[in-house]
């Protein structure tokens, strides 16, 4: 759970819907494409995929071409990729268009899938959501996972489509169905927050126990479930065995439900001194709900004294991060500091940032 410093100075709790502290919906970035395969067999296929393993991109583009031109849609979508990227032949979006065009004609869904993504962002093409749309729909209902997971997002987003969350449920599981692990994360929050659909717990436990190998996203979520019902010793455990190897192996989301686990007493013993020490590795990361706490640990004294200066410093972080409370307690703070300890909070921010690199993260680029 992320704690928030109430107004009056206590210490009080920020769940979201359903309690979960990451219950975002999860975005794949760039331009997904389908594998650079080898369409026919025999010895060019053979030339073709060696090329490919030691990225001599130049013969897998004369490989490519050669049958592209024969009207192999497998080939054509590949040099569409090349062109697309620019390896073994120099970048070209328009190229790469015709040649996802010729292959989308005779229904290939890698294809479809992808000249959807460039309406979608206008690679190469004017930007159009609507037609991007359209062509992932058409990848989709082919049976494409990634375009199912696209189309899940936008119908989620009300990009190129009226917003429906229930259409969005549904081209997720669709996605999760084939193992995407995206899909599954999308899926299971929706779930867990009845969106879409009725809450379904235990559905989205069973996706989540499903996948949880797949990708530490997933696994953090199913130890928050668990979590949630820590009065069970059983599911306490749980939770203890999924967090603490994730947060020993460097993950950050996971440092930072061990501390709070530690800090409260919830889910394991008691241990101010754990806790703390957990949530310093996750804020070092740049884990915002782990510098917001660890604001909270200093603002209101947990196992350190009361620490003002320190607060400050940890929800500057914070709020660096874009931690809407840790905003909000900056200036519930700020008002009490005097000149000296608004400085010396100041230079105790900046020194933080400095120590650790990673403690405030750069804006990402756009997903989708």
């Amino acid at each position: 759970m992320i704690l928030e410093r109430a107004e009056d100075g206590s210490l009080g709790k920020r769940p979201n819907k359903n309690g979960l502290t990451d219950g975002r919906i999860h975005a794949l970035c760039g331009v997904l494409v389908v594998a650079l395969g080898c369409p026919w067999a025999g010895l060019a296929a053979d030339t073709a995929r060696e090329a490919l393993a030691r990225e001599d991109y130049g013969s897998a583009f004369r490989q490519f071409a050669e049958h592209a031109q024969a009207g192999d849609p497998i080939a054509q979508n590949n040099l569409g990729v090349l062109y697309l990227q620019g390896r073994g032949v120099p970048k070209d979006l328009g190229a790469a268009r015709v040649w996802f065009e010729r292959a989308a004609a005779q229904k290939l869904p890698g294809a479809m899938h992808n000249l959807g993504i460039l309406y979608l962002r206008g690679y190469g093409v004017s930007k159009d959501p609507a037609l991007g749309a359209r062509w992932l729909t058409q990848a989709a209902e082919s049976g494409d996972r990634e375009a199912q997971f696209f189309i899940g997002l936008l119908y989620y987003k009300g990009e190129g489509v009226a917003p429906d969350l229930a259409q969005a449920r549904a081209w997720f599981t669709r996605a999760a169905d084939q193992h995407l692990p995206a899909a599954v994360y999308n899926l299971a929050v929706m779930q867990l927050q009845g969106q879409g659909g009725a809450r379904d717990e235990a559905q989205a436990i069973t996706y989540l126990e499903r996948h949880q190998s797949a990708n530490e996203r997933i696994t953090v979520l199913l130890g928050q479930v668990y979590l949630q019902h820590a009065s069970d010793p059983s599911q306490a455990a749980r939770a203890l065995s999924i967090f603490k190897p994730l947060a020993d192996a460097g993950n950050p989301s996971a440092q930072s439900e061990l501390g709070m686990m530690y800090t409260f007493g919830r889910g394991a013993a008691r241990d101010l001194e754990e806790g703390r020490f957990w949530l310093q590795q996750a804020a070092r990361l740049g884990a915002a709900s782990a510098q917001l706490n660890l604001g909270n640990v200093y603002a209101n004294g947990l196992g350190v004294a009361r620490d003002r200066v320190e607060a400050y410093a940890w929800y500057s972080l914070a709020a660096a991060n874009g931690d809407p409370v840790a905003a909000r307690n900056l200036n519930l703070l700020n008002p009490k500091l005097k000149a000296d300890e608004r400085a010396r909070a100041t230079t105790r921010a900046a020194a933080l940032r400095e120590l650790h690199k990673t403690a405030v993260n750069e804006p990402a680029a756009m997903n989708e």
